[in-house]
């Protein structure tokens, strides 16, 4: 099956030879195809606004799972959306034959690939974009579903820096990491929520990854986090990115505090944006506070550390070996009682 694609692919969609600097023309078209995963898909946000910036007059297209839409509609970058079920990401299906012969007619100079593990459909949404450059890191995808390939050093996990280096070899220069901004719509819709659920117009907010946490570390350490939290002059509220379902979903119940479940995106950004303060997984709340620059510590194994945390001003990232501890709660209030109050 892939030798039959690779084959028809060259034979139908061959790109044709370009030299540096690629010369796009005034009006490029470029398609961006992006990770499926929503936390994979945040880290991505800096390379989209920058390729926008640098294509100023650039029609972007953005092929994404539904989940990940709606946290870059809110950004005002892409000009169009080509949306997909998870469930129907498969070779043929009926979505994604319609999606191609889209892709095919959309006469495409560029085609960024920014899902690092792309399956046989999304590697020939690619292939049929035809597209003069067709990039990706190496391992996305080779040829001829993508024509170059960007190979980061070993050092280099960050997922945001991995995606801008396929912007650099676009001549897109690099920057500091984009910034999430808040519109007063959202944050109104924010501030009405909050009233809604007792939340006093003046209280200091400090978000909590309860449902992520109790699923992976348990009932009894995300218990203590909270106890400790409790203790200090916030208001905690819990988050989870979808519903948090069975166990996760009685124990938050149990609290007695404000749970932000299943948001739409631009609202869980406006009431991150609220907050003085966020504890987090590697979960799309810690990517969220990082781009808003609302301080946030985040509680990482070790080996996901320099995937998905880069220390700044605003956010730090606690490791751990096997599972967190006492010890690691120690760090998180040092971590809190450390942070400066939020104007």
């Amino acid at each position: 099956m892939v030798s039959l694609l690779k084959w028809s692919v060259a034979r139908k969609y061959k790109a044709p030879r370009f030299e540096f600097p690629y010369a796009c023309g005034p009006l490029p078209r470029i398609l961006v195809i992006l990770p499926e995963e929503p936390l994979a898909a945040l880290h991505q946000v800096s390379c989209l606004t920058s390729v926008a910036a640098h294509f100023k007059a650039a029609h972007l297209v953005a092929l994404c799972e539904k989940r990940v839409a709606p946290f870059f509609k809110t950004l005002g970058t892409v000009s169009k959306f080509m949306e997909y079920d998870a469930a129907d990401r498969y070779l043929f299906s009926r979505e994604f034959d319609g999606i191609g012969r889209e892709i095919s007619a959309g006469r495409f100079d560029m085609c960024l690939m920014l899902e690092p593990n792309p399956d046989l459909s999304l590697l020939y949404c690619a292939g049929k974009s035809a597209a003069q450059v067709r990039i990706g890191i190496k391992g996305a995808g080779d040829y001829p579903f993508l024509n170059l390939h960007v190979n980061p050093a070993p050092c280099r996990t960050y997922l945001t820096d991995r995606s801008m280096l396929l912007a650099a070899m676009l001549g897109v220069p690099s920057g500091p990491k984009a910034r999430w901004s808040v519109t007063r719509e959202a944050a109104d819709e924010a501030g009405l929520m909050l009233r809604e659920m007792k939340v006093p117009l003046a209280a200091r907010l400090i978000g909590i990854d309860g449902a992520y946490f109790y699923r992976r570390h348990g009932r009894q350490w995300t218990q203590s986090l909270l106890d400790m939290l409790q203790k200090k002059p916030f208001v905690c509220w819990l988050f989870s990115h979808g519903e948090p379902g069975g166990d996760a979903a009685a124990w938050a119940g149990e609290r007695n505090l404000p749970l932000l479940a299943d948001l739409p995106a631009a609202r869980s950004a406006a009431v991150i944006s609220k907050s003085e303060f966020v504890v987090a997984g590697p979960t799309v709340l810690f990517e969220l506070a990082d781009l808003l620059r609302t301080s946030a510590v985040g509680v990482f194994e070790e080996a996901e550390l320099g995937t998905y945390c880069r220390e700044s001003a605003t956010s730090r990232g606690l490791g751990y070996v096997s599972r967190p501890d006492g010890s690691t709660i120690d760090a998180i209030e040092r971590c809190v009682d450390a942070m400066p109050v939020k104007r």
